[in-house]
This record gives structure tokens, sequence and C-alpha cells, in this order.
């Protein structure tokens, strides 16, 4: 809480600084072309002209598309969406014809209260207003990734869950207008490295609801290809008493004295049925408390057997030399 409490005072000042800078254009494209294509060919955002201002219609359907969303409003029918317009937006008249369904089901969901708090339980959507960087990323957050959070705090919350970067937030951050670049930007960094509010990325989460195939977000860069192998990355001595064991997978369980043996001849370290296993929370490290303490840069080599990743994978027996204490 302090360190949020931090980043929000210090996102607060240099937001304010950044309203009075003047930033210049950049002379050499945009900076989130290559973001865009990839989004683009992952059908999560449509169009390449950068350039262009976001009006709030289009940036709440950037946020629902990139939700995977899409196909719950192409079920609503035409019907539905105009009396959900009529019952509960009073400047209905105002969205355009491409742009009723999308705003119906917004309001039905309740991810949009307008801007006019005066109107409410009704709703002012103000659809071709232009959209600020503060309301895009409560759409991302809030529509896509299971966050509650308003227009107040959302600019540290984003960079809390890893959708922005501290110098995205001085960037976008106190962007009254944003254009399609800055939403390129926005998504990308959601897709690429976004935290849900369940500890889920926000990509496995597009993947899990079918929206993207795993395969193309490995091809893409958005994923790591998952290993095929069981193997073991290293193995490591944090003191004369514990070893960690890094796996490159998940694994089932830590495992115990028949899956960890020292092999070294007259070894200080033991391990045996009184030694602690224990399986850390990411599932790749065991770490191990030894029944013996090591002797000072004691050096030993540590068979591995038994092991067995959570999709099924077997280790096959590995020796690791030459571990140090």
């Amino acid at each position: 809480m302090r360190n949020l409490k931090k980043i929000l005072a210090a996102i607060t000042v240099i937001a304010m600084l950044a309203s009075m800078m003047v930033v210049p254009a950049l002379a050499e494209g945009f900076k989130y072309e290559e973001e865009a294509t990839i989004l683009n060919e992952l059908k999560l955002m449509e169009g390449m002209g950068l350039g262009d201002s976001v009006n709030r219609l289009q940036g709440l359907i950037f946020a629902i598309k990139a939700a995977g969303l899409k196909d719950e409003v192409d079920a609503m029918t035409d019907e539905e969406a105009a009396a959900i317009l009529a019952e509960k937006v009073v400047d209905a008249d105002e969205v355009p014809a491409w742009g009723i369904k999308w705003t119906a089901y917004a309001v039905e969901k309740g991810f949009t209260s307008g801007v006019d708090a005066s109107v409410a339980p009704k709703v002012k959507f103000a659809p071709l207003q232009e959209v600020s960087a503060t309301s895009f990323l409560v759409w991302i957050m809030n529509i896509g990734m299971g966050y509650k959070y308003g227009t107040d705090v959302v600019v540290a919350e984003a960079v809390n869950a890893n959708v922005i970067s501290l110098s995205q937030a001085m960037e976008i951050g106190a962007k009254a207008a944003i254009i399609r670049d800055d939403a390129a930007g926005i998504l990308y960094g959601a897709c690429k490295n976004g935290v849900n509010a369940d500890g889920k990325t926000f990509i496995q989460s597009l993947i899990d609801a079918g929206v993207v195939t795993e395969e193309a977000a490995i091809a893409a860069g958005l994923v790591e290809a998952k290993p095929e192998v069981l193997e073991v990355v290293g193995v490591s001595a944090t003191n004369l008493k514990q070893l960690v064991v890094e796996f490159n997978m998940p694994i089932k369980k830590a495992g115990d004295e028949g899956n960890y043996i020292i092999e070294t001849e007259d070894a200080d370290a033991t391990i045996d049925k009184d030694s602690d296993f224990a399986l850390q929370d990411d599932k790749k490290t065991v770490v191990i408390t030894l029944t013996n303490d090591a002797a000072q840069q004691e050096v030993i080599d540590l068979k591995i057997k038994g092991i067995e990743s959570e999709s099924g994978l077997k280790l096959e027996e590995t020796t690791i030399e030459g571990i140090e204490l």
C-alpha cells in the first residue's frame, strides 16, 4: 500500500508537469506501429490510422473487443439494442448506427456510467467525444481484466498491473484525448504483460476464452512456447543448509529423499528422511532444507530423478555437478 501511494503521488506530479509541456511529434512514424500491427493480426484492434483521434465509442469498442466479448455484442438483436438505448441513454440520437449494439451492450453491462452523473441512473454517453487516457484505461482494466477502478487511480493501478510502464504513465497518463497510437500502446501492454484481478495474465485469459489461439500468441511474442521436456534449470545454494532446485515448468509435488540424492562421498551435507522439501508458489522451485549442514565451500553433485510435471511429463534422471555451498 505504501508503494502504491508513492506511485500515485509520483504519477500525479508527473502528470501535472507533463500537461504543461509540449511534446514534439515523433519524426519517424508512430511509437506503437509494430504493436498495432500485431494487434490487428490478432483481431484485437482494427485499423492502422494511428494518428487518428479516438472517440469514446471507438475506445469502448477497442476495450470490448480486447476483452473477447465481440460475439456477445453481435448476438444482440437490433430490437434489443434499440430498446436499451431508448430506455437508458439520454443522448441515444448521437450514437451512429454502427455503434448502437456496442453502446447498448456497454450500458446494459454497466461498463460505462457516461459523462454526466446528474442524469443517473440513465447515461449520457457522449459517443463522439474524444476519450481520455484514464477513461480508456478504466475500460481496458474493468471490462477485460476484472478490476473495479475509477479514473482517479487507474493510471497508478495500470502500472501496478503491468498494463503500462511508468514511462507510459508519464507519456500517456495525462492525455485528455488519445490517438490510436496511444490505444495500441495500452492494448499491447495489457496483452504482453498485464495481470488480471484474479492473478491470471490477460493474454492467457484471452487464450482460455478462445479469443486468441496459443499458437498465434506465441508467434506474436506475447507468450513463450511451453517446453516439451521437463528439465532442471539449475541448482544453487542460498546457505550451508539449503539447496534451491529450479525446473523449467510447474511440477506436481516437491518430492522427497528418494528424488534428490547427494552423490558426493564423505559430504557433510545430508539429504535423508528428516530433510524438508518445499515446493514454492511458482510450482517450479523446490527448496531443500538439509538434515546436516554442508561444510564451508563444500562442493557436491546432486542426482535428481522421479519428478513429474503438472502436465504429466517425467524428468529424465539428471545429475547436477559442482554445486558449491
